[in-house]
């Protein structure tokens, strides 16, 4: 009973046992199993999510033999997809011995399958990623005593006898923004995740207020040369990029986002936008819509400053010469501190601002060569360009260190308090189209003093003020 073989040649041998195992007692023949007309091919999985692999095998066919399978042309993703794409849609192991894609007959992506040997089996290994979400026929053609190549898979692939063509059902896959909400301040840090199906690799990022959707540079810096198109899914299908400046980088979805507005900001496989390393920088509605891919409302608002410098009645010691400060900058990572006496002495620091947008310092120094008298306070932070002002002329390598700078000037330039005041004003938030945010408090550094509001008889407490 043959039924249970492999294809192939096999030995049969009869022999004596005991004293009959020598000479003529011993004969052998030999019988070849081929297979039936049925050869078949089959799928691992008849239903996937794109981007998964499915392994196939063809049953029935003769070891040694060549099998070539095709998936033709309309069933790729795109028809204008990158001879790259088109060759990877059968990969590279198993029992393949050669892969890639032909334009002629209508264009096919093919793959040349030998039996093996020992299994009577050909495996080979299809990925979806660059196929059509439909319904995609996988074309097994007859066998061929000698692995074809160039044109002659032409001959193999359409003018041999098609054997089998089961159909593989490919769906698309899931895409999501998990962060950010619904808001987003220009200039503040945020985190970008959210999740994608299993065989998405790689998503990128557009946003859209009219017309196409316009690319997000995710580098997350401006003016600096530096792209960052997309980001990898991991293991866990979820992708995440945390600190994130939205209307920084490059990218004119990023110009976008530098100004108030409402917005679609959605996220897309970067195989339906031109592919990882040639992501397309816009994309029709159409495109991105029928593509894998979501999308959200985006509303974006402008910088905003409060602070509040805390004082004991309006006073600053000058044995201290500190004060406490709070308050929320939305938009920016630092908030300056600059304080000017009446004769123009000038002092300058800066904090950081925290992760949830507060900040919070005691004990921050006003300077010691401060002079007794009024001092004004100024809270300062960047507008929606990162700049001060039109961009002040001064050194620095980024908006703080050039206010920095700015200071030392007017500290140097022998200023009454009032003139310094004014420049700083003239080049900062009243600078022609500026949008910075300043928030002015005044106080008097005087000398430490104990003063007693009222006196009361025994049994009651006296008041007073400590500064």
């Amino acid at each position: 009973d043959l039924s249970d073989l492999n294809t192939g040649t096999f030995t049969i041998t009869l022999a004596g046992t005991d004293d009959l195992d020598f000479g003529e007692a011993s004969q052998s023949t030999t019988v070849t199993v081929t297979g039936d007309d049925d050869v078949s091919l089959d799928l691992d999985s008849s239903r996937v999510t794109r981007g998964e692999d499915v392994t196939f095998r063809i049953r029935g066919s003769n070891a040694g033999d060549f099998h070539v399978v095709t998936i033709e042309s309309d069933e790729f993703r795109s028809q204008t997809q990158s001879s790259t794409a088109n060759n990877s849609i059968f990969r590279n192991v198993g029992d393949v011995v050669s892969k890639g894609s032909r334009l002629t007959n209508g264009g096919y992506a093919y793959a040349v399958v030998e039996i093996d040997d020992d299994t009577g089996v050909g495996i080979g290994q299809i990925d979806t990623t660059n196929l059509d979400d439909s319904s995609v026929d996988v074309n097994l053609y007859a066998q061929n005593s000698t692995a074809p190549t160039g044109s002659a898979i032409d001959g193999a692939a359409i003018s041999s006898r098609l054997e089998d063509d089961p159909s593989l059902t490919v769906e698309q896959g899931d895409v999501e923004i998990n962060q950010p909400g619904n808001t987003y301040v220009v200039g503040s840090e945020v985190d970008l995740n959210g999740t994608a199906s299993e065989g998405i690799d790689d998503v990128a990022f557009y946003v859209r207020r009219q017309g196409d959707y316009q690319l997000v540079d995710l580098d997350g810096r401006s003016d600096n040369g530096i792209t960052q198109t997309s980001l990898n899914v991991d293991a866990d299908n979820t992708f995440e990029k945390e600190d994130l400046v939205l209307s920084a980088g490059d990218g004119d979805g990023n110009d976008l986002l530098s100004q108030p507005g409402t917005y679609r900001f959605g996220v897309i496989d970067t195989a339906d936008v031109g592919g990882t390393g040639s992501i397309d920088s816009d994309v029709n509605v159409s495109t991105f819509n029928t593509g894998t891919s979501s999308q959200k409302s985006l509303r974006v608002t402008d910088t905003e400053l409060d602070a509040n410098i805390q004082t004991i009645g309006g006073q600053v010691s000058t044995d201290d010469r500190v004060v406490n400060v709070t308050g929320t900058a939305l938009g920016s990572q630092t908030v300056a501190f600059i304080f000017i006496d009446e004769r123009g002495n000038v002092h300058y620091t800066d904090l950081s601002v925290d992760d949830d947008n507060t900040f919070e310092e005691e004990d921050l120094n006003v300077g010691s060569d401060l002079v007794e008298g009024q001092v004004s306070a100024h809270a300062m932070t960047a507008g929606r360009d990162d700049q001060f002002g039109e961009g002040l002329s001064t050194s620095g390598s980024d908006a703080y260190s050039r206010l920095q700078s700015l200071a030392s000037n007017l500290d140097s330039d022998s200023l009454t308090g009032s003139q310094a005041r004014a420049r700083l004003l003239d080049q900062t938030t009243e600078a022609v189209a500026s949008d910075d945010r300043m928030v002015t408090q005044q106080f008097r550094l005087a000398d430490s003093r104990t003063t007693i509001g009222s006196v009361y008889p025994d049994g009651m407490e006296a008041s007073g003020v400590n500064p």
